[in-house]
């Protein structure tokens, strides 16, 4: 999918629970969708651990410059609760000539990794707007 021919960045963000990756299967991006939980899968299960997060949103970045230096479509889900989280991504994809769309994910479900409460209203708390974002309500 692109818009008026350049190639796309989609970031998708929202607090655990929210629905982000449900979203992008539904709406079927016809992109590479990648988020960083991808990468704690290992032998068909998830184990997410707290050493690896760093190390693997800087994989995730790595992924996507590839993507980027190709003219790929792209969508990067995370839960990117400050702008500097997801900053990166746009200024390169931008710098590529790419356009960009972030939707925020506004729903509330049961979080499938188990992150306690306490962490989600935090991770709520310090939620940072991003002007032009789409609110998603699904």
């Amino acid at each position: 999918m692109t818009i008026e021919g350049a190639p796309i960045l989609f970031i998708v963000r929202g607090i655990p629970g929210s629905g982000k990756t449900t979203f992008v299967k539904a709406c079927d991006m016809s992109c590479l969708h990648l988020e960083a939980d991808m990468l704690c899968v290992k032998h068909d299960s998830y184990q997410w651990e707290g050493k690896d997060v760093k190390g693997n949103h800087e994989a995730c970045f790595e992924i996507a410059k590839l993507v980027f230096s190709c003219g790929a479509d792209l969508c990067v889900s995370n839960t990117f609760t400050q702008l500097w989280e997801f900053a990166h991504y746009v200024n390169l994809a931008k710098a590529m000539g790419y356009s960009v769309e972030v939707y925020r994910m506004a729903n509330e479900y049961e979080n499938t990794h188990s992150v306690p409460q306490k962490t989600v209203q935090k991770m709520k708390d310090r939620f940072e707007d991003y002007e032009g974002e789409k609110l998603v309500y699904v």
